[in-house]
């Protein structure tokens, strides 16, 4: 599984083949992968998760018996050295904060505070599975007053991916569960006062032909919460086929838009909600859900990361990220990995970063893990080397 750590710098040169070269931050720390990275609103500090890498599958193959005795021995001594560690980053001075155990990360609007899922069982030598996240709570870091407190407490199963709403008065969360099999996933979306601590539920988890609908995103618009979910249409104990449906998270579950009927793999699906209030839903192209017109025809069989204010799409492949104008379609830059693999590429909120972690292996892409590195690009009229 893939998580994250750090301490040392480093600057990588971007050259600019148009004006002039630039200075861009990158970070690693060996033996650690780095997961969920977030930058603040203001552009002065990081927030992501570091954990201990640990060999599985075809890699622990390439290990010797007394090297992953090691592993073992580690584990006996200290239950929690390859849990995943919420990481605070100063850019600037490069000051180094551990926070907390967990996952998913992210800063409040005003920067002064960091909301997580609070990793509640020690999980080293585990896999990420329901089981092991089950009890997962939702958690409050204030970073001035360098003080934890306890958002919310799931009944059943286990929280994740908290984000603040418009005000910073409210968190938003997934509902996660054991959707397929051992694995968890998100199946609805609750919210808690920070003020009063009253946590309830807005979009309810509920079942279909024996399996969870699946919520793969959720936003606000106009004060409401819509989901993008998937909703089993067949019978069966493993979901291979979803009605793919953007919805209100109300009672009645109204849909917004469908794009029908797919297998888990065969369709491309997202929406956005642009600056002017419009939805739109990227179905082959981006549109407007109350019109059949193609928003950017010139993007039409692009499919990427929308930036917050719509502006670019990142388009990612297994070793490059191209930023494209959504409303143009044009090139704004291109970064090629070299030998290495992209595993996230996030957008800052302001839209003028991309935040990329690549890992590198020795000796290839199939080889031993050596770390994972975060770099900060800027999506200008030039292209990026590493």
């Amino acid at each position: 599984m893939r998580l994250a750590i750090f301490t040392v710098f480093c600057i990588f040169f971007g050259c600019d083949r148009t004006t002039s070269s630039e200075i861009n931050w990158s970070y690693y720390e060996e033996k650690y992968e780095i997961l969920h990275p977030q930058i603040s609103g203001d552009n002065t500090h990081l927030v992501f998760v570091r954990k201990l890498h640990s060999p599985d599958g075809h890699e622990a193959e390439m290990f010797s018996e007394d090297e992953l005795k090691k592993y073992d021995e580690r584990a006996k001594t200290n239950k929690r050295f390859e849990d995943p560690e919420i990481v605070l980053l100063n850019i600037k001075d490069k000051r180094i904060k551990k926070i907390d155990f967990g996952w998913n990360p992210s800063f409040s609007h005003d920067n002064e505070k960091i909301v997580y899922a609070h990793q509640a069982k020690p999980i080293s030598g585990l896999r990420v599975l329901a089981a092991t996240l089950a009890g997962n709570e939702i958690r409050q870091y204030d970073i001035g007053e360098n003080r934890i407190q306890t958002l919310a407490q799931p009944d059943f199963g286990y929280f994740s991916g908290p984000v603040f709403n418009k005000d910073d008065k409210k968190v938003l969360f997934s509902i996660a569960d054991a959707a397929n099999g051992s694995y968890g996933s998100s199946i609805g979306v609750g919210e808690v006062d920070i003020a009063t601590r009253k946590q309830k539920t807005i979009y309810e988890p509920s079942k279909e032909k024996g399996l969870y609908h699946l919520v793969e995103k959720f936003g606000i618009h106009n004060g409401r919460c819509i989901v993008m979910r998937k909703r089993l249409a067949h019978k069966g104990r493993f979901g291979n086929s979803y009605y793919h449906e953007l919805v209100e998270a109300t009672k009645n579950s109204a849909i917004l838009y469908s794009w029908g009927k797919f297998a888990t793999y065969d369709i491309e699906t997202d929406f956005r909600i642009q600056p002017s209030g419009a939805i739109e839903v990227y179905h082959n192209r981006w549109k407007t859900i109350s019109s059949s017109e193609n928003v950017h025809t010139k993007t039409a069989s692009t499919f990427g990361i929308s930036s917050p204010d719509c502006t670019y799409i990142a388009v990612v492949k297994r070793q490059s990220v191209s930023i494209l104008n959504s409303s143009s379609g044009e090139s704004e830059a291109f970064w090629d990995t070299k030998n290495d693999k992209i595993q996230s590429v996030t957008w800052s909120p302001d839209s003028s970063q991309v935040l990329v972690v690549v890992t590198q292996y020795a000796g290839g892409l199939f080889g031993k893990f050596k770390h994972d590195k975060l770099l900060i690009l800027k999506p200008t009229k030039h292209i990026l080397d590493k």
